[in-house]
């Protein structure tokens, strides 16, 4: 629902106007400015709505909560399931090894 028309990667310190599509109107800043870490920083956080819709208001709308990349969220996501996978592979070789004690009883 929000675009720009600009072309990424962007460099630190570029400042890009967002804008929202077809229907929906804009709340909060219309421009936002990309940081050294790859986040961006804004007066306000910006967003689509549909009018009369309620805007989602997090736990808050201010520029502490604008500095969580895209970059970082796919980080954990890896990390996350190589944890799921460390997990498994875990639980399968400590089965076998009960399975092999009981075996050896």
């Amino acid at each position: 629902r929000m675009s720009t028309e600009i072309n990424f990667p962007v460099n630190y310190g570029t400042t890009v106007t967002v804008k929202c599509g077809t229907g929906y109107e804009l709340s909060g800043s219309d421009e936002v400015t990309c940081d050294k870490d790859t986040s961006f920083t804004f007066a306000s956080k910006p967003s689509c709505t549909l009018p009369g819709e309620i805007e989602d208001q997090g736990p808050d709308d201010d520029q502490e909560s604008a500095t969580f990349s895209e970059e970082t969220a796919i980080a954990f996501l890896v990390l996350f399931i190589i944890c799921l996978v460390a997990a498994a592979l875990f639980a399968t070789l400590y089965c076998s090894l009960m399975r092999r004690k009981r075996t050896e009883n």
